[in-house]
């Protein structure tokens, strides 16, 4: 079952206002602690860094299947909850780029259910 997204007007987002848009630069560690749709068919991601937290809210697009920018998971799949290692860059107007994303805790139901999603899709590739 895919976890149910809300938008930001059908919601309490007083908890969200502690994100803010300035993740480091490079590589860090964070915690997946909620999600809302925004207004520009993208998803909003608030994190908490795990070895600062500090609060961050990056966001994915549906251009590009909601994951990050060069690599990870569709976070429009995924449990809140996760342990992600990230990795973020400045764009050109100083907002955070979300990079890549890697699940780190393996054993989550999500992991699984994409794991077997790329199972079926490669069986089924090799069979056309």
């Amino acid at each position: 079952m895919n976890p149910e997204i809300k938008g930001l007007n059908y919601r309490d987002i007083a908890p969200l206002k502690d994100y803010g848009f300035d993740a480091p630069e490079g590589s860090w560690e964070g915690i997946l602690d909620d999600h809302a749709w925004g207004k520009s068919t993208n998803i909003f991601l608030y994190f908490t860094n795990v070895a600062t937290g500090e609060k961050h809210r990056l966001s994915v697009f549906s251009r590009n299947q909601y994951q990050p920018y060069e690599e990870g998971p569709n976070f429009k799949l995924e449990e809140l909850g996760g342990r992600y290692a990230i990795t973020t860059a400045k764009s050109a107007k100083g907002l955070p780029k979300f990079l890549k994303a890697q699940r780190l805790d393996q054993n989550s139901k999500s992991v699984k259910k994409h794991r077997v999603l790329e199972l079926v899709n490669t069986f089924v590739s090799k069979t056309r």
